[in-house]
């Protein structure tokens, strides 16, 4: 998948914020929790992921450096490290680019785009 023409931005704060992966149907939702600069987050079920968590930091450009965790049908667990950053499409949807290097059970590293979805 080629990536969506972004511009970087900046973000304050994630709290309350959901966001679903780009040109992924159906999709999970990852819903982010933001305390000062603590960052947490849940993933919810979609697909082979049956859920999945998150937990890291956001600094003052709303750039986000976090670990996470999913579980998956047939009892593999996923774990790795996630650098994400904030930008803006052509109608200023929130975007954040992911650059993730998984460490468990296979490792790789990989990009991927996440927007935000409205809440419910």
């Amino acid at each position: 998948m080629s990536a969506p023409e972004l511009t970087t931005t900046v973000v304050r704060s994630y709290d309350g914020k959901r966001f679903r992966p780009v040109g992924t149907e159906p999709a999970g939702i990852a819903a982010y929790r933001q305390q000062d600069t603590l960052l947490t987050g849940t993933m919810s079920p979609c697909g082979d992921l049956l859920g999945g968590s998150l937990a890291g930091f956001a600094d003052s450009e709303g750039v986000l450096d976090f670990a996470y965790t999913m579980a998956l049908k047939g009892g593999v667990v996923v774990a790795g490290l996630c650098r994400s950053t904030p930008a803006v499409d052509v109608d200023d949807q929130l975007h954040l680019i992911e650059h993730w290097t998984r460490l468990h059970p296979i490792q790789e590293e990989g990009v991927s785009w996440l927007v935000e979805v409205s809440a419910e």
